[in-house]
């Protein structure tokens, strides 16, 4: 994961459970304290050109 002080954005790759399938999120907002490397997330917003952008995090 990779944190942008300026913004608060937050960048990281989500990977399928089989690891065959991976999708770049942006992230800007209150990071929950859940999301950490490993654990799974529950992520919805807009895909744009292969990322998914303005999304919510559960």
């Amino acid at each position: 994961m990779e944190q942008e002080s300026a913004g608060g954005i937050l960048k990281f790759t989500l990977i399928d459970v089989d690891g065959a399938e991976s999708l770049p999120v942006v992230y800007q907002g209150v990071v929950p304290d859940t999301l950490k490397v490993g654990n799974e997330v529950v992520v919805e917003g807009y895909l744009n050109s292969e990322v998914l952008s303005r999304s919510i995090l559960w």
